[in-house]
């Protein structure tokens, strides 16, 4: 769980991290109050405070944000047509949770 604090070096960074680290063996409900809390305790605040679990770091920005969703543009129906390249949208869902997984993937986790 605190694998997700390795490298912050900003406040908001260490809250969504924190949220991240001991938060992610939570089930959704327990994780929304968890991720309150800690907004709370750091006073941080969420850009939705209605969907705190939606927030992330904008490292280029030095700021909190909230996940958009992001789909392809001009799709075409051959887009669909190989299943081994099938196009992604990025739901907030989706996005929160590949950044779960990100810290265990970069070069520097053993």
């Amino acid at each position: 769980g605190l694998s997700h604090l390795h490298g912050c070096t900003d406040r908001g960074q260490f809250v969504i991290s924190l949220i991240r680290g001991l938060g992610g063996n939570l089930n959704m409900k327990s994780r929304q109050e968890f991720a309150k809390e800690i907004f709370n305790w750091s006073r941080e605040s969420p850009p939705d405070p209605r969907k705190p679990l939606e927030t992330y770091y904008d490292v280029k920005l030095g700021s909190l944000m909230t996940y958009q969703l992001e789909k392809p543009e001009n799709l075409t129906l051959e887009d669909f047509s190989n299943p081994q390249t099938l196009p992604v949208i990025q739901t907030p869902d989706m996005q929160r949770n590949l950044d779960y997984f990100k810290p265990w993937l970069g070069f520097d986790t053993k």
